[in-house]
């Protein structure tokens, strides 16, 4: 994002004349829960007042939606500019809000005859810029603006003129005579008491006049070329690129296959992508394992003498490391992180005059990514001429051999380096209520047991509301279904050793036995990033997961909470079953009494809508098998890569073809049919496109439209899962792939192939509306970031809604968490469920989550690299399990298959002549249940939201419930569920 920062504007300051006014500067990047906006230059903050919010965009961070509030900043004389003013704001309008002819962009003052202003007419069509003091005091420029997109926009005021400038381009130019009058006003940014503003604003910043300023921000004249408005431009290397040669004797290695153990993420987490293009001329990257101190590989290249040793690597949007050693001499090779749109391949020197004689070379993970295309060893008597630039900001140190250990203490020193600096803030849970009165039993036990809704946090310092002595945990579940129910602990006293088993199978009223299957956990918790997945974040050690039971020690005035998780067979009995649970503590036993209800029905399968995650597979079988056993419980697509899917064969068009004994996809169709995943297989298409692409240019296009249509033909075939195809993932972020995309696309209509591109949408704000155009009517799916806030789109969420059904095309909706894996099972499980039936998703025809499995460092702790894990794997000695957010994505799958459960049989009851208007009416009162408004002011993405979230002692805090605001408690869930199972029972009776 271009951004005028204040190179200008400083110089103004650091030297030359002092003019009245003073520079200031709101670049907005606060965040949430912040009511006041930091002034960066001049020390003149702001108050968010009224309906004005916090929105955060991925490549943009932090900025301000406004429906009609304000930024209010106090009256201050630096705000008065007799000698001139030069403001730059960058902001995105919604034209269509409000019912004022105007709306304000800022203003000093609450109109333009008392200080200065810039308004916007809201058919799009002008811009009038306001200036007390000044003749002409106002003047309306005639523009063409649209809602919700981007633009830039300066005014400069000064040498007896006015300029003003849209996206860099000089619209107007005008002579004045007058000064701008000095007003005692508040300054107001985004709309201000008159006319209210809606739309988003990234930044602003006003500042004296100064011709020299002036002119870098507006170029002279109305055709004045006009300043690139987004860097989201083709990428342009400017490092050389990896083609020097190379000296007689030179040796490089580029097949990790050859090195000891294989690469495996499945064994080993290292990843040897032999189809990858990153690093050329070779065609594999090696990717480190993300759990530090991991596997060692070893390679014996079999020298004799002394090498230079250098590495073929390349950048990433974040800083990447690894080690390197030669024998016993270790290096850590450490490369800058170069942002998310611009990656170099650099080939680096890690050592001069290496004796190799004997030596293996050994490659370690430090637990970050790191992309290594080769090693290659120059003779040292016979060195380059000429050798690659250093790059900057690239490091190599000696170091010794990575530990689990050694690397977990170095993340730990670095994370606490960021906390002490301000870049990642705990924010803790304070428990507001008071201990209820504790019953003599549970004093002579040393403990309290209470329940709660499984949704609702527990934390250590939670207590319980009240304490009745003893606790019966009732539940209910259709049958095949798997449910949880839970009860949390309070110790009263230091408790040694805490466990909870099952004493007794489950019994119907009549003496029958259900086998059913039942898990036992304990919650654990983790370090979590609680507002940004990659950026400064608060984060909570928050309850996060459930693994299987081990004795825990409990400390007194802890609490700790488990989980029973039910499965019931299909073939179960319905009726009321009873079994009987004990807490064991220190030697002494409780009983706990388990009610379950099995309902005479089983769900229906989900076969209209689509629910599912991006997910890194690998080809072993046992690995598709695992993962899709995972899934089943929760979704019914999947999205994967086809560079782990397929395997390909042939050199020619004519016998190019899909070499069905090698690909993977094979394993995965099976394994979703057998596990009634009929949903879809995304198919993320890249490799195919990239391996057609490497025939001779006459071939390309036949050879691709035959592997697809063969694809489709073999999952046809075998009654896998619907397969349709992904092109390049989010290409909009990635403009440069723009021309291979549109070509792939149109590639797969022609072959009859249905098409799912994600990201992009009719309409988008970036500024590739062209391409967009082009490509758009070729798409059967989008699969867009939900939010509401239009910020990539350009429409609204309920416009898309509406076009997609006039275009006869599918919605689906991704990332609705913004990829944060904190606990959020309520947010979640609406995702997963209601969602599709509520009035805020009608029509959309799904959700996909970013993404099932991806782990950096480790996994209890998201400040070492986001995890995105929705299993957690074992981990020192925590055993791992599933977490929060998984059981929530579980529940919402399931309250979706209820209401598809009752919705038909409402068709089978019509048919068959029975009154349903009971049933009916039951679904539309819950539809219409849900607070949509209040969601729609609270939430950019399916945010959940503290009862309380304040500062303690100058510390972040949060209390009470963590919730959906969607009008909806978390006990509304099941309550509701049990409503809608007692209809289906009745309309099948």
């Amino acid at each position: 994002m271009r951004i005028f920062y204040l190179t200008s504007l400083l110089a103004l300051l650091s030297g030359g004349t002092v003019l009245a006014g003073t520079a200031h500067h709101w670049p907005l990047k606060e965040g949430e829960g912040h009511r006041i906006v930091k002034d960066t230059v001049g020390g003149l903050d702001g108050k968010l007042v009224g309906k004005v919010s916090w929105a955060r965009e991925d490549d943009r961070g932090w900025f301000l939606t406004f429906d009609g509030g304000t930024v209010e900043v106090k009256p201050s004389a630096e705000l008065n500019y007799p000698e001139g003013l030069i403001a730059e704001i960058h902001f995105s309008p919604n034209l269509a809000a409000g019912d004022k002819p105007w709306t304000c962009l800022f203003s000093r003052g609450s109109n333009y005859k008392r200080g200065w202003t810039v308004m916007l007419e809201r058919d799009g069509s002008s811009i009038l810029i306001g200036l007390a003091g000044v003749k002409p005091s106002y003047k309306t420029v005639g523009v063409k603006l649209e809602s919700n997109r981007e633009y830039r926009l300066a005014l400069a005021v000064g040498d007896g003129k006015v300029r003003l400038a849209v996206d860099g381009k000089c619209v107007a130019e005008y002579p004045v005579s007058g000064a701008p009058a000095e007003t005692p006003d508040k300054f107001y940014l985004g709309g201000n008491l008159q006319y209210p503003f809606a739309g988003n604003v990234y930044d602003f910043q006003v500042a004296p006049y100064s011709k020299e300023a002036a002119d870098k921000v507006i170029p002279a004249g109305k055709a004045a070329a006009p300043i690139p408005v987004k860097p989201e431009q083709p990428r342009k290397i400017s490092y050389p690129a990896l083609n020097l040669p190379n000296p007689e004797g030179t040796v490089t290695v580029s097949d990790f296959n050859a090195f000891s153990p294989k690469p495996d993420p499945a064994v080993n987490g290292w990843n040897f992508r032999d189809n990858a293009h990153f690093i050329a001329p070779f065609a594999g990257v090696l990717h480190p394992a993300s759990a530090a101190g991991s596997t060692t590989l070893e390679y014996d290249p079999g020298l004799t003498g002394e090498y230079d040793l250098y590495a073929g690597v390349r950048t990433y949007t974040n800083p990447t490391a690894m080690i390197i050693a030669a024998g016993d001499e270790y290096f850590r090779i450490s490369l800058p992180g170069t942002g998310p749109r611009t990656h170099y391949n650099i080939e680096q020197l890690i050592a001069r005059k290496i004796d190799m004689t004997g030596k293996k070379v050994k490659l370690q993970s430090v637990g970050q990514g790191f992309s290594l295309g080769y090693l290659k060893w120059i003779p040292s008597g016979r060195p380059r001429a000429k050798d690659y630039p250093p790059f900057p900001g690239a490091k190599v140190e000696k170091t010794t051999p990575a530990t689990a250990e050694s690397v977990e203490k170095s993340f730990e020193e670095k994370i606490a380096r960021q906390i002490a600096d301000g870049h990642f803030t705990p924010c803790s849970y304070v428990e507001k209520k008071s201990m209820p009165q504790i019953t003599e039993e549970s004093r002579k036990r040393g403990y309290i047991l209470f329940t709660r809704n499984w949704m609702d946090l527990v934390w250590p310092n939670t207590v319980p509301a009240r304490d009745s002595g003893t606790i019966v945990l009732k539940t209910a579940a259709a049958r095949g279904e798997t449910v949880p129910t839970a009860f949390a602990l309070h110790a009263l006293r230091d408790l040694e050793r805490v466990t909870v088993k099952q004493l007794t199978a489950f019994t119907a009223a009549g003496g029958g036995k259900a086998d059913l299957k039942t898990q036992i956990s304990v919650v654990e918790s983790a370090r979590k990033r609680t507002t940004d997945y990659s950026r400064k974040s608060e984060f909570m050690e928050m309850p996060y997961y459930l693994e299987p039971i081990r004795d825990q020690k409990i400390k007194q005035g802890v609490s700790r909470e488990f989980f029973l998780t039910f499965t019931v067979p299909e073939d179960a009995l319905p009726g009321e079953y009873s079994a009987e649970f004990a807490v064991e503590a220190d030697g002494q036993s409780m009983t706990v009494p388990v009610r379950l209800t099995v309902y005479p029905f089983v769900l229906a399968e989900v076969k209209d809508l689509y629910f599912g995650f991006w997910t890194p597979l690998t080809a072993a079988p046992e690995d598709i098998r695992k993962t899709i056993a995972e899934q089943a419980l929760s979704a019914n697509s999947i999205v994967a890569a086809s560079s782990v899917l397929l395997r390909v064969k042939g050199d020619r068009a004519d016998n190019f073809t899909i070499d069905w004994d090698r690909s993977a996809l094979v394993t995965l169709g099976r394994e979703m049919k057998k596990r009634k995943m009929n949903g879809r297989i995304y198919l993320m298409t890249q490799y195919l496109y990239l391996k057609c692409n490497e025939l001779p240019p006459a071939d390309r296009e036949a050879a691709y439209t035959k592997a697809i249509r063969e694809i489709m033909e073999k999952a046809r075939a075998e009654a896998w899962p619907e397969i349709v195809f992904n092109s390049f993932d989010e290409v909009l972020s990635v403009p440069d792939k723009l021309p291979a995309f549109i070509s792939e696309v149109k590639l797969q209509k022609k072959a009859g192939g249905k098409t799912a591109d994600d990201h992009i949408w009719f309409k988008t704000a970036r500024p590739y509306q062209k391409e967009v155009d082009e490509i758009s009517p070729w798409i059967d799916i989008f699969i867009v970031r939900f939010n509401t806030r239009n910020l990539w789109y350009v429409d609204s969420w309920q416009t898309m809604l509406r076009t997609a059904r006039e275009k006869n095309v599918e919605l689906i909706a991704y990332n609705s968490n913004n990829a944060l894996t904190c606990s959020q099972p309520a947010a979640m499980r609406f995702v997963n469920g209601w969602f599709q039936r509520s009035p805020l998703g009608d029509g959309c025809r799904g959700q996909l989550i970013w993404t099932w499995f991806h782990s950096s460092g480790s996994p209890l702790d998201d400040l070492d690299g986001t995890d995105w894990t929705y299993i957690v794997p074992p981990y020192k000695d925590r055993k791992g399990g599933p977490t929060f957010d998984l059981l929530g994505l579980r529940a919402g799958y399931s309250d979706i298959r209820y209401i598809l459960t009752l919705e038909q049989a409402v068709t089978e009851a019509k048919a068959a002549g029975k009154d349903v208007s009971r049933a009916e009416k039951l679904l539309s009162d819950l539809r219409g249940s849900f607070d949509c408004r209040t969601f729609l002011e609270q939430s950019i993405y399916f945010n959940s939201r503290w009862s309380e979230k304040f500062e303690q002692d100058g510390k972040r805090c949060v209390s009470g419930v963590l919730n959906l605001p969607n009008g909806w408690s978390l006990d509304d869930y099941d309550v509701n569920r049990a409503k809608i199972a007692e209809a289906i029972q009745t309309l099948q009776k």
